[in-house]
């Protein structure tokens, strides 16, 4: 059976560490809220993944856990003027009878943080006698990430070319301002418990590993429930190479679904074009020599946007200001995208898009399949476009339908499948991963179209 691996982004044969048995982790909620369909997918997946491991004569044992205190569980009941326990319990109830809904398993193991203290403790104690781990003068106790040579070897970013306090203020405290909190220090308000470094709670980082390691031991066979959200870290590496290649490189996250629906993340980008307008002068910005990137949903978004940017009839169907008359996009890179969006709806397809435009086709179903029907609007004003993807890429088959349409429409382009059929690792947004040969070749390919169409 092949299973895609995370770590080294390959598929490959799904190996037991006991024969015959597997033991399975997926990470639970964060109880302060109901659950939205974009949760709800990733614990429906995993079900699938339980029952056919199952089928296949496997004995799984499947753990789950409720994270019932954290920053989020504290807020909420700061702003409703009750305990953190109160919420934690409403939701955790909430999510428990939404998960019989979708028919969804009860987990084997289903531990909840605030009961399992003393094991978070213990380990963390374990990690400060190896020095992992160090007790900072505010009574915080932190990881030190340089203390474990393979710290980011899944996210495949090196600690070297990240960039401290873009996401999360630097804290003086740290020993590194990349050190996370195993256990955070008591604060008025906030549940605690006694701990060896004073009183406090669980950072959020512990919770999941000392419970994996309590009642499944480790390692384990599968991890399943986290993923990688897209925002402008994720994409460093990959804008540190275009800014050496000589370009002026904007790079800004969006909003994401399902908490933050459609248009949320539209708005977004319609707000970075808006400020790169804006700020021109300041950056030396050349606004009539613009090139833009986009991969898997930035794709789809960049398509979108550059419709709107190039076509009037699509633009009076929103009512944001779009900065048109400024901005000339001179070409474009689609990465492993999807376009038809319309005919996904249409024929129902069951992925995360249909999560991000939910409450808008509930509201105003017709303007929003409007709104989406991206491929109608492409006129011959459409910039250049390099459109690629990959061998085991899932949504490839989108490649070369866009290809047609923009030849169809007398707009340059180019596309490209990279790798080949021994070449399981090629699959969505490899060449993300500057590790990888192909990867190179393939930004190679799209700075020489762009270099092209800029020339020309």
């Amino acid at each position: 059976m092949l299973v895609y691996n995370s770590q080294n982004h390959r598929k490959e044969e799904l190996k037991q560490i006991e024969e015959g048995k597997i033991r399975m982790y997926v990470y639970g909620p964060t109880v302060y809220d109901q659950i939205h369909i974009g949760n709800a997918r990733t614990f429906l997946s995993f079900d699938v993944i339980r029952r056919y491991l199952t089928y296949k004569g496997y004995q799984v044992t499947f753990a789950q856990n409720l994270t019932d205190v954290d920053d989020k569980i504290i807020n909420r009941a700061n702003d409703e003027g009750r305990t953190a326990a109160e919420v934690a319990e409403e939701y955790s109830a909430a999510f428990i009878e939404q998960m019989h809904r979708f028919g969804i398993l009860d987990p084997d193991i289903r531990p909840r943080a605030t009961r399992e203290i003393e094991a978070m403790q213990e380990m963390i104690q374990l990690l400060i006698e190896k020095d992992h781990a160090y007790v900072a003068d505010n009574g915080d106790v932190y990881f030190s990430v340089r203390s474990d040579h393979n710290y980011g070897i899944l996210s495949g970013r090196e600690l070297d070319q990240l960039r401290a306090g873009e996401r999360v203020e630097v804290n003086e405290d740290k020993r590194d301002p990349f050190d996370f909190a195993l256990w955070k220090a008591a604060k008025p308000g906030e549940p605690s418990w006694p701990s060896p470094w004073g009183d406090g709670r669980p950072g959020w980082h512990t919770e999941c590993c000392a419970m994996i390691h309590r009642y499944l031991g480790t390692p384990i066979d599968i991890h399943g429930g986290g993923w990688t959200y897209g925002d402008k870290d994720v994409y460093q590496h990959y804008c540190m190479d275009m800014a050496q290649r000589g370009f002026t490189v904007v790079n800004f996250s969006y909003r994401l679904s399902p908490e933050d629906p459609y248009p949320a993340a539209l708005e977004d980008i319609n707000a970075a074009f808006t400020w790169v307008a804006e700020n021109a002068a300041a950056y030396n910005i050349d606004l009539d020599k613009i090139c833009v990137t986009g991969d898997s949903a930035g794709a789809q978004l960049a398509s979108q946007y550059l419709a709107l940017l190039t076509n009037s009839a699509f633009r009076r169907l929103f009512s944001m200001q779009i900065p048109y008359e400024q901005i000339k996009v001179k070409a474009v890179a689609l990465n492993c995208g999807c376009y038809d969006m319309r005919g996904r709806v249409e024929a129902q397809e069951d992925d995360p898009f249909l999560a991000y435009i939910d409450r808008a086709l509930t509201e105003n179903r017709e303007l929003t399949l409007e709104q989406i029907d991206t491929v109608k609007y492409i006129n011959a004003d459409f910039p250049p476009a390099y459109i690629m993807s990959a061998e085991y890429d899932f949504l490839k088959e989108h490649v070369k339908p866009m290809y047609e349409l923009l030849r169809a429409k007398g707009i340059v382009c180019e596309w490209k499948l990279y790798g080949k059929a021994e070449d399981t690792y090629m699959g969505h947004v490899f060449h993300l991963n500057q590790r990888l040969e192909e990867a190179k070749i393939c930004n190679d390919d799209e700075c020489r179209f762009f270099d092209e169409i800029l020339g020309a």
